[in-house]
């Protein structure tokens, strides 16, 4: 919500740091801290928050079903 506000509020003056990060040569390193390229673009779209997190719930889905095969109780 927050990056969404700055980006709202002071278009195309918001640089992100470039790459290196940590291991990471090619991608940038916010996308990497969010997780994907998918929702940097989103909320860079002023896609609602509500909306974006919604995206997420098959891919969370999918992994809650494959993580219980590997519970040990």
């Amino acid at each position: 919500a927050l990056l969404q506000a700055v980006l709202r509020l002071y278009p195309g003056e918001v640089r992100y740091k470039d790459p290196p990060y940590e291991y990471e040569y090619e991608r940038l390193p916010l996308d990497l801290i969010l997780g994907s390229t998918r929702v940097r673009r989103q909320i860079e779209a002023q896609m609602p928050l509500l909306d974006i997190e919604r995206d997420w719930q098959d891919e969370l889905s999918d992994f809650a079903r494959t993580r219980e095969k590997y519970f040990l109780y």
